[in-house]
């Protein structure tokens, strides 16, 4: 089984989306198709990692700002730094996603 199209990434980020508190300027459904048309060449597992990368680099950010809990969301910035972050993880490591496991940034989810 190869690489998920366009449209298989797109369903993975709609499905990985589900349950985050994302910045109310975002639909999920137009961020999962613009993450899906970035994220050419990754496989499910580095999709679940991007949305949890997001999450938890939000979270940071809030705890350095002393920030209300209620004012804390996801923003498409850390959808971006994530995403830039794990394609600089496979680049460093060299690896074809299709003969090597790089799941070593998976952390186990509710979400799956």
């Amino acid at each position: 089984m190869g690489l998920p199209n366009k449209r298989g990434r797109a369903d993975m980020f709609e499905h990985y989306l589900r349950g985050l508190k994302l910045d109310p300027r975002l639909l999920p459904d137009r961020l999962a198709a613009e993450m899906a048309g970035a994220a050419q060449g990754l496989t499910g597992a580095d999709i679940a990692y991007v949305c949890q990368r997001a999450a938890m680099s939000c979270v940071k950010e809030a705890v350095r700002g002393c920030s209300n809990a209620s004012d804390i969301a996801i923003a498409r910035h850390h959808f971006g730094a994530a995403l830039s972050l794990l394609t600089t993880e496979i680049i460093e490591a060299k690896v074809d996603p299709l003969t090597s496991c790089r799941c070593r940034h998976m952390v186990p989810t509710a979400m799956s």
